[in-house]
């Protein structure tokens, strides 16, 4: 008989979301808002060295599990428009949202 994993569910933050399917760190908690939602996807305590591959593999789990986070526009994100930016993703999307580890 086979046991299968039990997945878990948390609420994040959007701005801890975005920096994973944007590749930006918006996080309104910095990198440690990014270790967080990165390390509870794939249930590790992940180095730094593996941030990037964490980050390519999360956004695609992130992104089947709330399809519609892919239609924000990133591409003119930057360090002075981004709380700005950021504000109207909440204002679309919620506070935060509820993801699932792998």
């Amino acid at each position: 008989m086979k046991k299968s994993k039990i997945k878990n569910q948390k609420k994040f933050h959007l701005s801890d979301i975005l920096s994973v399917t944007t590749a930006t760190l918006v996080s309104t908690n910095k990198m440690r808002g990014l270790y967080e939602i990165l390390n509870f996807i794939k249930n590790e305590n992940l180095f730094s060295h593996q941030i990037s591959d964490a980050i390519r593999e999360c956004k695609k789990v992130i992104l089947k599990q709330h399809p519609s986070l892919s239609k924000i526009e990133s591409e003119c994100l930057n360090s002075v428009n981004y709380k700005d930016w950021l504000d109207k993703q909440i204002s679309e999307f919620g506070n935060e949202l509820t993801v699932t580890s792998l």
